[in-house]
């Protein structure tokens, strides 16, 4: 068996991320993925402003902004019940919102 440097275990949002960048660097890995399917629903619900940062040193940032959408607030159910909303325009973080200039230009 060839050596690995790292090992990823599990091939979702996080450890995929990790690939890109190892990759990038040219840093020998190997990824661990225990299902032998591609599920059918969603791993990453958002992607945040961070994520959005190391995507475009990728060239492929808008990729994933032209097949998604953006919300400006979260609501929360827990049994199906209402409990909670966040609006995200309200909140004093300037790196929340979008658009970041960080990431468009």
């Amino acid at each position: 068996m060839a050596e690995t440097e790292v090992l990823i275990v599990s091939a979702g949002p996080t450890g995929l991320m990790l690939a890109l960048e190892l990759a990038s660097q040219s840093i020998p890995f190997r990824i661990n993925e225990a299902s032998l399917v591609r599920l059918d629903k969603s791993r990453a619900l958002v992607l945040h402003p961070r994520t959005l940062e190391l995507l475009a040193r990728h060239d492929i940032v808008q990729n994933f902004l032209s097949r998604g959408t953006f919300n400006d607030s979260i609501r929360i159910f827990a049994n199906q019940k209402f409990v909670f909303e966040i609006d995200l325009k309200k909140t004093p973080f300037r790196d929340t919102m979008f658009p970041n200039p960080l990431i468009i230009s």
